[in-house]
């Protein structure tokens, strides 16, 4: 697999345009290219003309009203074609390898298995969370380690 357009990432936004861009450009660096759909809630920053201007292969669902992060996420969810699906939150940078290592760690299961992740966030007020594997490098510095 490689992960190479296996993977939608949904990225669920309302008024982050900025924040959006760099989580964007994140996944403009995977190793493993992943297909991306932002769920636009009613964003009113300039994010549609953003994402159509600088980010012509990220697809878009807009909708004309704030939706509120599950029901965005959901509305992503219904919205995807790849046989693996990772939600990703626009404050979020990834690491150039956070598709590819999620990918392999999927292979060889059929029918593909729902996995899910949850872990504690630390909030710093300005700051942008790093994703990677087994590690989240927050920008404030601190390292957080994730381990089951």
């Amino acid at each position: 697999m490689g992960g190479e357009r296996q993977l939608t990432v949904v990225i669920p936004s309302w008024n982050r345009r900025e924040l959006l861009r760099r989580c964007l450009e994140s996944l403009e660096r995977q190793s493993a290219r992943p297909q991306v759909l932002v769920v636009d809630a009613g964003s009113t920053d300039g994010t549609a003309a953003m994402l159509a201007a600088d980010f012509p292969d990220v697809r878009c669902h807009r909708s004309d009203r704030r939706l509120g992060f599950a029901r965005a996420v959901n509305r992503g969810l219904t919205r995807t074609e790849t046989p693996y699906v990772a939600l990703l939150n626009n404050d979020t940078e990834a690491d150039p390898d956070w598709v590819r290592a999620g990918s392999r760690a999927l292979e060889g299961f059929s029918p593909a298995p729902l996995v899910g992740h949850a872990a504690p966030v630390v909030a710093v007020p300005g700051a942008v969370q790093a994703v990677a594997v087994g590690e989240v490098h927050h920008a404030a510095g601190e390292e957080v380690v994730l381990r089951a």
